[in-house]
């Protein structure tokens, strides 16, 4: 496992017992996964893995991005990827016990450090983010009110506009 890890906690089974989700963080390569607790002292955590070989993962986030009632994982691969993807994602799941997930590329632009919130209270989960170099070093909006929204290069006084706040 890398050294450098991005982490979050989240019930993403429906147990009743928290799961954590783990990606790397640094340039190491890892894996974008889940542990489950074991039922006994003898399996202390159970790894699900989402991705393999995934790297510099800079923004992740869980909550029902699409509001079917299950918990998703949004990541964000920071956008100084050289050769790589720098995808801005969420992984839908498909609401089993046994959760699996499913990519759904919102932007390849990467972000640095991406963050979830209802930003335009309307009871759905947007995403924002920004790069702090390259060719798309401005704040992004990724996820609005259920669609994918395009990168916005507006100010935040613009956005708001945008948002209707």
């Amino acid at each position: 496992m890398p050294e450098q890890m991005i982490l979050k906690i989240a019930d993403i089974n429906h147990d009743g017992r928290p799961e954590i989700i783990a990606a790397p963080q640094s340039t190491e390569a890892g894996k974008l996964a889940w542990y489950a607790a074991g039922k006994d002292n003898g399996h202390f955590w159970i790894e699900h893995t989402i991705k393999s070989n995934v790297t510099r993962m800079h923004g992740l986030a869980v909550g029902d991005f699409n509001n079917d009632g299950h918990l998703d994982i949004h990541t964000s691969i920071r956008h100084d990827h050289p050769g790589k993807e720098a995808n801005v994602s969420i992984w839908l799941s498909n609401g089993k016990t046994e959760p699996g997930f499913k990519e759904q590329i919102l932007a390849t632009s990467g972000s640095h450090f991406s963050k979830t919130g209802d930003v335009d209270h309307d009871f759905d989960l947007d995403i924002f983010g920004a790069n702090w170099s390259g060719p798309v070093n401005h704040r992004q909006t990724f996820f609005c009110g259920g669609i994918k929204c395009q990168c916005c290069q507006e100010s935040i006084e613009n956005l708001k506009s945008i948002l209707r706040l």
